[in-house]
């Protein structure tokens, strides 16, 4: 019986259709494949969160340079201050005000109730905001290198300087990922509760995060980001705080310029 018979006489070509088996097949084979795609996936998202926040840096480092160039060479303290009487000045915001418009830089971001893309470290799952509301951060997700740029013009222990007194600006680390929601300068690596726990490793595989009383400590990631006062900005490995004699040393916050202050 031909095709045009089968039509006449109402009949139907019979439709084969997938076994159980045959699905089963399909869907572990789909299964698999995602199994293999996920890992590149997720690399590839690293890849841009870390992309992400080296542009954050270089951005930040030019506000940084320009306020140099502007203030008769003076780098911008932690807690930037030039009287005794005046307001501090967090260097996030004085560099805000330069970069992002930032209406009255003596405010950190919390007090200012403010959160900029710039300051925020896309690998950085805890918010800027006021620790009173739940968040963390009050000065953005990075700091300022305090054995650098000092904690403010009237501190006689950690005092800023000029960039004249920079020998080596290539490796002048100046702004680094952070892990102090309360400062905004870092002048520590600290081994308590675990090894070199204030270097904000936040970056790659096996970041563990673990809460302190003001610091969201990052255990074991791979590597934290900063920029120099050159304007480069890099991953630095976290083996490269290098140890003595069992801990972390600050070496790499020591360097390209002549330290004219007690550590």
């Amino acid at each position: 019986m031909n095709g045009i018979q089968r039509k006449r006489n109402g009949m139907k070509k019979p439709v084969r259709r997938f076994t159980l088996i045959e699905l089963l097949v399909v869907i572990a084979i789909i299964a698999i494949l995602a199994a293999m795609l996920m890992p590149a996936l997720g690399q590839a998202r690293n890849a841009a969160k870390d992309s992400s926040c080296v542009s954050n840096l270089k951005q930040q480092i030019m506000g940084f340079q320009s306020y140099v160039d502007a203030n008769d060479g003076w780098l911008i303290a932690g807690l930037n201050q030039r009287t005794g009487s005046e307001n501090t000045h967090p260097w996030s915001s004085v560099v805000a005000s330069i970069v992002c418009g930032m209406p009255n830089p003596s405010l950190s971001f919390a007090s200012a109730k403010v959160s900029y893309p710039l300051f925020s470290c896309p690998s950085e799952p805890q918010p800027i905001g006021s620790s009173s509301k739940g968040d963390f951060f009050s000065y953005g997700h990075y700091a300022v290198n305090a054995l650098l740029c000092g904690y403010n013009q009237v501190n006689t222990t950690y005092r800023p300087r000029k960039a004249s007194s920079v020998t080596r600006p290539g490796i002048a680390l100046t702004i680094l990922d952070t892990v102090n929601r309360a400062s905004p300068y870092f002048a520590t690596i600290g081994n308590n509760p675990t090894l070199g726990c204030e270097i904000a490793t936040r970056h790659g595989s096996g970041a563990v995060r673990l809460n302190g009383a003001n610091v969201h400590y990052c255990l074991d990631g791979q590597y934290v980001n900063g920029s120099y006062l050159d304007g480069h900005a890099r991953k630095i490995q976290r083996t490269e705080w290098k140890e003595f004699n069992g801990t972390l040393s600050r070496d790499l916050l020591r360097q390209g310029y002549a330290n004219e202050f007690s550590l």
